[in-house]
């Protein structure tokens, strides 16, 4: 069995919905996973949680670096995760990562998994 880290943007709910259900589809074959969200996100979706009953480890993380419009917690910028967060993703023997570059840094068995649709005139 392999241990599949699914991490979710924090500026959205959308984010995590996806890995959510992604999760399902890795537990029914097989693998252990570790699905990382904020506690925002985590309390909107606490009812489809408690519906798919599913067996996986949620941990909680916070925004780390350019994760969304929200960069810092209690006015200082937040660049790194804590130990316990950058153990949890090193220790998955894959991630998926739902928009976010930053854990790529801890395990280099990534792919990164989204919905770019910018248009150029949107950073004008």
């Amino acid at each position: 069995m392999k241990i599949i880290g699914l991490v979710a943007s924090n500026s959205g709910l959308g984010h995590a919905r996806r890995l959510l259900n992604l999760s399902s589809g890795f537990l029914n074959a097989g693998q252990s996973i570790k699905l990382f969200i904020s506690r925002h996100q985590r309390i909107k979706l606490s009812s489809e949680l408690a519906k798919m009953n599913l067996d996986l480890n949620l941990i909680e993380i916070e925004s780390y670096g350019i994760d969304g419009p929200v960069w810092f917690k209690r006015g200082r910028l937040v660049l790194e995760p804590s130990l316990d967060v950058v153990a949890e993703i090193a220790g998955c023997d894959f991630i998926i990562s739902d928009n976010l570059t930053w854990p790529f840094k801890y395990n280099e068995n990534m792919a990164l998994f989204g919905h770019f649709t910018w248009r150029y005139r949107d950073w004008e």
